[in-house]
């Protein structure tokens, strides 16, 4: 039986807090594991896809901070991660690959669920 086919990829989120330097060690690690031979997906949430990207701009947009609650933007976020999950991460992994994120679930309860309180 031939293992390597039956053989996943890793998923790694890089959680902490704005301007922690998430970004740089996640462009590092990606670099180090290319340069061994890894495949490597980087990806970033909210965003990583084009469903993604545009709450993303949402979300960032300070206008629409006003006029939405931290519910909404729970379940923006929560919209944005099924994107990623259904066509980033759950097919790299089948594909064997490392997928390396930009944040995930834990900076969202942090942040939406207490921080801004929802």
């Amino acid at each position: 039986m031939d293992t390597d086919k039956h053989k996943r990829g890793w998923f790694f989120a890089f959680e902490g807090v704005d301007c922690a330097g998430k970004s740089t060690q996640l462009k590092l690690v990606a670099e180090k594991l290319r340069a061994i031979g890894y495949e490597v997906r980087e990806t970033r949430e909210p965003g990583g896809t084009v469903i993604g990207e545009s709450i993303r701009k949402l979300l960032l947009d300070t206008k629409n901070k006003e006029m939405t609650g931290s519910l909404t933007n729970l379940l923006l976020h929560n919209a944005a991660r099924r994107q990623s999950v259904m066509e980033v991460i759950a097919p790299n992994r089948e594909a064997g690959k490392i997928i390396l994120s930009d944040r995930c679930f834990i900076s969202t309860l942090v942040y939406q669920c207490f921080a801004e309180g929802s």
